[in-house]
């Protein structure tokens, strides 16, 4: 090793063990800025795996720190998994002691919290397709002082920016050692060696600087030169392996490519969100735990896009497209839509919808926009790869060229299998194109491709393709990445594969001050035709061993000078014998192959100041046969300016031997282990050494012997291999049995071996017997297992398809250990049982309900296994409403509804599936199978009835109820009155009223002595006769129901009486006079008759219509009659009586007439006791 690098060492150490190292109060970081933990309860948190400090574990440390602090790790062995989700430094004691292992599982660290370091680690064995540090998205952290193996990347930023990756030995990670997508990161001074790529960088402002990047598959890579790509779809995209075919496509240009599908017949997004949320599904484990995919494809089921967007088989769609896309931005991928194309003659199933194919694919290229529209943000849009439109742009240009595009023959027929919707392997090849340019940004014009289609029509998809990527789709935003004005400059890239890769859509970037030397393949490759523009200057290739060429592009225009200078080329003086200089370049360019070229090369090596040793590379170890000359190799060795000595060193036979060269030979005649030593110098004598081991041993093999095994067996049971016969001269050490079981190589050990074989077939079992010098002896023989395992059904998830669409039945998942040879569908459909045949078919189901469906599988052996899945036919049948029959009922009535006439093709539940309302009435509503009802207001319903199946179908019908008038109407309770004679009575029967309407008002009663009768709500009447009327009020309604109210009205007398007119009297003194008042006359009748005069000085009263008084005393008396009738009304008439006194004589005659009389009664009488 170089004689500085012990001393930085040693200095490392002793600052991070010293306990003045500064780390108490303040640190100092890789930018010399100043970390200061003011405001936390400590400073320093300290971890020691065996006690004594704050904590055991990393991970406890960094949970119980508070932003800004500084965790101090002493050595050991932490086994951990570190989550670093916060401002903190965590440091080592250096690399060489303080190691963090990952166990193999998971990122050895994950970094979530930006301006984070981790400093002074060896950082070990992360899981497959993890990393020793994982940035994800975070920003401006610091790793350096570290050594990172052993996991797929050493360090990986999936969106990181402003990081400082410095001075780190990263080496033997499978992947990269340094992966980094995101702008104005720092990666200085690392040595990155054995891994496939050394350092990956795609972004803006990116520096790669002073880097060692040797014996990597490709030493530094700017830009996309791997994809990586996800495709979540169904048939369609299982359909002549689109994965593959993307895979043969993109190949053409990118020198790293991996794709892969999860895909079921009819499966939707929704379908593939569930899955991908289930813990350890297939789907959830590939998403997340497979490799670091860049796209995450999504087909949806190739009709549901094209629904209206409030459809729930649409909506559920969307939600498992947000599901995925949040998986996705989770693992730093893009979401892409594939967008699907319609169906060539349109969707039977459904030709209101989808009539044809025009119609179809405008629906679908509006839901697939939709789809992107609703999870598209500012700063992660997703993406459509408009395969559709690409159908579209072919359909439409035979159109427009007068023909028929579903004519047998077309190039848009040709698209399309047989059943008009899956595609042919031309529509399978042209979604592949238009994923080409979707995901890359490239034209796939021109690619030479394995594909197999003819070269005509190949272009010709390949323009379709291109024509609706970059020309002809409106609207559409691809977000291609580039990445630009990054530089890689003063790094020596050396003994790689490959130098640098400026990948896709890599331009403006600088590359500057660099050494390629002893790279393999070439030192500059620029990839795509996009990637121009870029300026590659004071470079020095030096023997980069791919034929003629060290540096190509694909076509881009690149500055290969600065225009004054270009780059050192070691084959220039070969290539151009006869070219001049003037001491600094060339005169004539050096051609760049694939375009450009190099104005001015350089005639010597670029000057750089030499402070880093070589990389000593003695070769592998290898073993070799005695009495052989074997070559020791120092070729791979390299120095960014070059290696001026060679000494190889070894001990043999008791002596030291000593070699001089890149390459010796030396005859080993001893059987034995050698341990060589190469030592590597360069001119300003920097100094590596590497060792190699050789082992010599005897050449004599033994015999290998497999005693007869004899068969066939079957399936689990043991069978016994038996080596014992083989033989050695010297003795057989190792008996290895080795055979092809399940995809694997299987490997056993021992002379005689037991192995049980779970798996049918023919095997193959070689022996191979070593003796101790390690010569082998083989031996093989057949043997056959017979298949006894059943075969594993598998029908796939339940469907849900609406009634009369076509159901997909898959059993593509279904696995035998050697193969099915036959697929049977059964299941009953309206009690007919139905057989179908074949591993993947579509049915329509026209009746409603769920089907089990019974998948059987059977493999070649007669083994057979079953599964099931259930097919739930929507119902889609409206049922049929029937309200009954129209009603005629009286007001109050109660009458029943019933609607158990209705029909439906599944059944309508009799409790919740009838809803009954009256229009213009939210007042009566019910949701029974019948309804009773009442109408207190007359007139004419009409009641709706809403039937509803178990599938929310739905139908209607009304029925007509008339409700009869049987409210009589009210009369106005009118109140007796009292009006005089000869008064207006106006008759008020207004405030009546009918809960429809009066049509009659009529007044009766007897008046004068006849029936009278009046007409109108109104009536005046002139009562011209005194009396007591009792007035019958009658209102009648127009159903001639009729109400009647009694009231009297009192007529009150108003004319006085008319008394008689009397003559005067003249009587005699004692005569009895008779005075009579008949004459009088009164309109209704005198009740009182008073006859006033005075006599003997007193006034003498008499009542009544005759009256009778004497007149004691002669003289003349006025005697006045008072009439008055019942109403007290009253008149007077006076006249005279005039009495003259006595006349005796006749006093005398009637007193004797009185005696007589009395006598005569006295004598007449009978005699007592006689009869009479």
């Amino acid at each position: 090793m170089c004689n500085l690098r012990p001393l930085t060492f040693v200095i490392i150490v002793l600052f991070l063990s010293s306990p003045l190292a500064g780390l108490v109060s303040d640190t100092t970081d890789a930018s010399g800025g100043s970390f200061s933990s003011e405001g936390s309860s400590r400073e320093v948190i300290t971890v020691d795996d065996s006690g004594g400090q704050d904590h055991l574990t990393i991970q406890a440390a960094i949970d119980g720190a508070f932003l800004g602090e500084t965790i101090l790790v002493f050595p050991g062995t932490y086994e951990e998994n570190i989550v670093v989700d916060k401002q903190v430094m965590v440091i080592g004691n250096g690399s060489a002691s303080t190691i963090i292992d990952g166990g193999g599982t998971g990122n050895v660290i994950t970094v979530l919290g930006s301006s984070a370091t981790i400093r002074g680690f060896t950082i070990t064995n992360g899981g497959t397709f993890f990393s020793g540090i994982d940035l994800g998205n975070a920003s401006q952290c610091t790793v350096r002082d570290c050594d990172i193996s052993g996991s797929w990347y050493g360090v990986l930023g999936r969106g990181s920016d402003d990081n400082l990756l410095t001075n780190n030995t990263i080496h033997n990670n499978t992947l990269a050692g340094i992966q980094v997508r995101g702008d104005d990161n720092r990666i200085t001074r690392n040595r990155c060696t054995f891994s496939d790529r050394g350092v990956v960088v795609t972004g803006t402002g990116n520096i790669i600087l002073d880097n060692h990047c040797v014996l990597n598959d490709v030493g530094v890579a700017v830009g996309t030169i791997s994809l990586d790509v996800l495709l979540l779809g169904n048939s369609y995209t299982f359909a002549n392996n689109l994965d593959g075919l993307v895979e043969r496509v993109i190949g053409q240009t990118l020198p790293y490519l991996s794709t892969e599908r999860l895909t079921a017949g009819g499966l939707t997004l929704g379908d593939h969100a569930d899955s991908a949320e289930a813990p350890d599904s297939l789907w959830n484990n590939t998403i997340n735990q497979g490799r670091p995919w860049n796209a995450l494809v999504l087909q949806d089921q190739s009709q549901i896009p094209g629904f209206p967007t409030t459809s729930s088989y649409w909506r559920r769609s969307l939600a498992g497209a947000r599901v995925l896309n949040g998986m996705a931005e989770d693992i730093g991928a893009d979401t892409v839509f594939l967008m699907t194309w319609g169906r060539r003659d349109g969707d039977s199933t459904n030709p209101t919808l989808y009539p044809n194919f025009t119609v179809m694919q405008d629906r679908l290229e509006a839901g697939y926009g939709y789809y992107a529209e609703n999870l598209s943000t500012q700063d992660r849009p997703a993406w459509i790869a408009p395969v559709g439109l690409a159908f579209k742009h072919i359909h439409d240009a035979i159109v427009a060229g007068g023909g028929d595009p579903t004519t047998p023959g077309t190039l848009f027929y040709d698209l399309y299998s047989s059943d008009g919707s899956h595609p042919a392997l031309p529509g399978s090849y042209l979604a592949a194109c238009v994923l080409y340019a979707t995901l890359m940004g490239e034209t796939p014009v021109g690619l030479r491709d394995s594909v197999s289609i003819s070269a005509s029509r190949k272009l010709a998809l390949q323009e379709a393709a291109a024509a609706t990527v970059f020309n002809k789709t409106p609207g559409y935003e691809y977000h291609w990445r580039h990445s630009r004005s990054n530089r890689v400059v003063e790094n020596s890239i050396d003994g790689n594969d490959h130098g640098l890769y400026l990948g896709l859509l890599s331009d403006t970037n600088t590359v500057a001050n660099n050494t390629f030397s002893s790279n393999v393949g070439h030192a500059v490759g620029i990839v795509g035709a996009e990637s121009r523009d870029n300026s590659i200057h004071h470079n020095g290739f030096r023997n980069n061993n791919h034929p003629d060429i060290q540096a190509f592009v694909m076509g881009s225009i690149n500055e290969w000078d600065d225009g004054a200078e270009g780059n050192y080329w070691s084959d220039y003086e070969t290539r151009y014998p006869g070219a001049t200089n003037d001491g600094v370049v060339w005169d004539t360019p050096y051609d760049i192959a694939g375009g450009g070229a190099d104005r001015y090369p350089l005639v010597r090596f670029p000057a750089f100041e030499d402070h880093d040793p070589p990389v000593a590379f003695a070769g592998a170890d290898r073993i070799e046969d005695e009495d052989t000359w074997v070559e020791l190799d120092g070729g791979g060795s390299y120095d960014e300016v070059g290696i001026v000595n060679y000494t190889w060193t070894f001990g043999y036979d008791g002596e030291t031997v000593v070699l001089y060269g890149p390459r010796v030979e030396f005859r080993f005649d001893v059987p034995g282990v050698y341990n060589i030593t190469l030592n590597a110098t360069d001119a300003a004598g920097n100094w590596d050494v590497d060792h190699v081991v050789i082992t010599i041993v005897d050449t004599t093999d033994p015999i290998g012997w497999i005693s007869p095994i004899g068969g066939p067996f079957d399936q689990h049971e043991t069978l016994t291999l038996d080596g014992s016969r083989s033989y050695d001269s010297v003795g057989v050490v190792n008996w290895t049995w080795m055979f092809s079981y399940e995809d694997r190589i299987e490997y056993l050990y021992g002379e005689v071996v037991e192995y049980v074989f779970d798996v049918a077939g023919s095997y193959l079992v070689d022996l191979t017997v070593f003796d101790a010098a390690g010569n082998i002896g083989v031996d093989n023989q057949y043997f056959i297992v017979l298949d006894t395992d059943p075969p594993n059904a598998d029908a796939g998830i339940d469907v849900s398809i609406d009634q009369g669409l076509f159901a997909t039945l898959d059993a593509s998942l279904s696995r035998d250990n050697v193969g099915i040879t036959t697929y049977t569908w059964t299941f009953e459909e309206m009690g007919t049982k139905v057989v179908l045949d074949g591993e993947t078919l579509e049915h329509q189901f026209q009746y409603a309900g769920d089907y089990t469906v019974t998948l059987t599988v059977e493999d070649d052996a007669g083994n057979s296994a079953n599964d099931t899945l259930v097919v739930a036919v929507r119902d889609t049948e409206p049922p049929v409403a029937r309200a009954g029959e129209d009603l005629t009922v009286d007001q109050l009535d109660i009458f029943t509804l019933d609607g158990s006439n209705s029909t439906d093709n599944v059944g309508i539940d009799r409790f919740t599936g009838y809803e009954w309302s009256v229009v213009g009435n939210d007042t009566y509503t019910d949701v029974w199978i019948t309804y009773n009802m009442t109408f207190e207001e007359v007139g004419e319903y009409t009641i709706i009835l809403v039937v509803r199946d178990a599938a929310g179908n739905e139908a209607s019908d009304t029925v007509t109820i008339t409700v009869l008038d049987v409210t009589y109407p009210w009369a106005v309770p009118l109140q007796d009155m009292t009006v005089d004679q000869e008064t207006e009575v106006n008759l008020d029967g207004s405030a009546s009223s009918d809960n429809v309407g009066i049509v009659a008002w009529t007044w009766t009663f007897t008046y004068g002595g006849l029936a009278r009768q009046l007409d109108g709500e109104t009536v005046p009447f002139m009562f011209d006769i005194p009396g007591d009327y009792e007035m019958t009020f009658s209102v009648t309604d127009a159903v001639s129901l009729t109400t009647e109210w009694t009231f009297n009205i009192r007529v009150l007398d108003t004319k006085p009486p008319l008394p008689p007119l009397f003559e005067d009297l003249e009587v005699n003194t004692g005569d009895r006079v008779t005075m009579i008042a008949s004459g009088a006359v009164d309109n209704i009748g005198i009740v009182r008759w008073t006859w006033t005069f005075e006599e003997g000085g007193r006034t003498v009263v008499l009542e009544g219509e005759e009256v009778e008084h004497v007149f004691d005393e002669a003289g003349e008396y006025e005697v006045t009659l008072r009439v008055e009738d019942a109403e007290g009304n009253s008149a007077q008439e006076s006249f005279t009586v005039t009495v003259k006194g006595t006349n005796w004589s006749f006093v005398a005659l009637v007193i004797a007439l009185v005696v007589l009389m009395a006598l005569a009664v006295y004598f007449m009488r009978p005699a007592k006791g006689e009869e009479s």
